[in-house]
């Protein structure tokens, strides 16, 4: 077994897959030189957390051979990411292109699973947290959608001031009549309950 201070286990033959190899070699010594132990074209199999608080990865495939006959680290801290490989097996295929990412339309919507959205909100500083939301219009209708994610966002405190302003007149989407005039607009009414409330 091989305890390793700063492991990079991947299990694709490249750090920068679909780069120039010149630049995917590069890349490689640079971060080697830094005192990363890269392990490519190797998975690893399961984990297992010990009780001193560190993590012990099986590990399969060629990188698996420099941790010793038992094939086995012990890391510190034990970060799993897909990297280039989506982790979307969960989707029906019918979702999904033929390399596994989920079909999305232009506004990131997913054909075929109408009234379907979902963003993406990004940690901010070092200790920030990303979340994520996912919602359905019952109806299937587009139109709601820009008012009523923004106003999920605005409701959780995950939009400043500034993106406020900005994005201000998705708000609230005019309605039109066939002669082109306002009619009215399509407002968002969002009772949110947290988890954080006291009530």
């Amino acid at each position: 077994m091989l305890t390793s201070q700063r492991p990079q286990i991947s299990s694709l033959a490249s750090i920068l897959p679909g780069r120039p190899e010149k630049v995917a070699r590069s890349a490689l010594q640079k971060v080697r030189a830094l005192g990363v132990d890269v392990r490519l074209s190797t998975r690893v199999l399961n984990t297992k957390q010990l009780e001193d608080g560190r993590t012990e990865l099986a590990l399969d495939g060629p990188g698996a051979a420099d941790s010793g006959d038992d094939a086995r680290m012990v890391t510190d801290l034990h970060i799993p990411a897909y990297g280039e490989t989506p982790n979307s097996s969960y989707m029906p295929r019918d979702f999904l292109d033929k390399k596994g990412h989920i079909l999305t339309g232009d506004f990131l919507d997913v054909p075929g699973a109408d009234g379907v959205y979902a963003v993406g909100v990004k940690g901010r500083g070092a200790d920030g947290v990303a979340c994520g939301v996912a919602l359905k219009i019952e109806d299937g209708s587009a139109r709601a959608r820009p008012g009523v994610t923004l106003g999920i966002l605005s409701e959780m405190g995950w939009m400043s001031a500034a993106a406020s302003r900005k994005l201000g007149a998705f708000a609230a989407p005019a309605i039109r009549n066939a002669a082109g005039a306002v009619v009215g607009s399509v407002d968002a009414e969002l009772p949110i309950i947290r988890g954080d409330d006291p009530q």
